[in-house]
């Protein structure tokens, strides 16, 4: 077998890691400092633990006479002349898609951390961002959003956040907007993008057990909804008033025509 077969072979035959590294890393995101060869090194070990776990699979299936095969990955690696096995491929993809989702589990919920602190072999939270940290634990509420930088509070439900090692970005929805140091309300949008240096923000979730009042269910459309029909009513009956006021001062004015 020459150098460009074993290639495309240990190519093909590695689907599987590339898949699930793709899925993990799409679930927990990729910080920009990671180096190539620890995706190189994450792709190998998805596929050598999904080929593994197939092995098993097919040894426990053999042994109660459901099935008669063997893994054929060493060899169709080193020998040309064995086909490769696509449906031993795609078994292998699937259990590493599954073996993604189980993984990005256990990292979101910093199981291996929360482990060593019950054993009490470590005090570390695992994540290396106190900002990823946060996210992970206390995201997707509604909360204040304080910025520094304008002098504004935002007030919504946070959506989404931005990896660690970029800037301070933050999706919110159903947004309320006051000033800062007035508390004055300002306005109210559906959706807002927010970005930030690291000291340019500071996030607080309300306690509505100490006298908070919880969001409503409106969405921010029907606030403004409701605002702009209250200043539609107020305008309406402006118009009325002043309408009926001119009407007043005609009957009131004398016809000069006539005189």
């Amino acid at each position: 077998m020459n150098l460009s077969d074993f290639t495309i072979r240990l190519l093909l035959l590695s689907l599987p890691g590339f898949i699930g590294i793709m899925t993990y890393r799409s679930l927990k995101g990729r910080p920009d400092n990671y180096k190539d060869w620890e995706d190189i090194l994450e792709m190998a070990l998805f596929s050598l633990l999904s080929y593994n776990i197939y092995g098993l699979g097919l040894t426990f299936t053999n042994y109660r006479g459901w099935t008669n095969t063997q893994v054929v990955i060493s060899q169709a690696l080193l020998d040309n002349g064995v086909p490769i096995n696509w449906l031993e491929i795609v078994i292998t993809a699937t259990i590493s898609f599954v073996i993604a989702f189980i993984a990005s589990f256990l990292y979101t919920k910093d199981t291996i951390n929360k482990i060593g602190r019950k054993l009490r072999v470590t005090s570390m939270f695992g994540n290396k961002d106190v900002w990823d940290f946060y996210y992970k634990n206390y995201g997707n509420q509604w909360a204040f959003v304080r910025d520094y930088k304008t002098d504004m509070v935002y007030y919504g439900h946070i959506l989404s956040y931005s990896n660690t090692d970029k800037e301070r970005e933050l999706i919110i929805t159903d947004v309320d907007v006051y000033t800062n140091t007035t508390s004055e309300f300002r306005y109210s949008c559906p959706v807002m993008y927010i970005s930030r240096s690291r000291d340019d923000l500071t996030i607080e979730i309300p306690d509505f057990s100490i006298g908070f009042e919880e969001p409503k269910k409106e969405t921010c459309h029907e606030r403004t909804g409701q605002k702009q029909g209250q200043i539609t009513n107020q305008n309406s009956r402006s118009t009325s008033s002043s309408r009926s006021s001119r009407e007043r001062k005609r009957e009131s004015t004398p016809d000069k025509s006539k005189a």
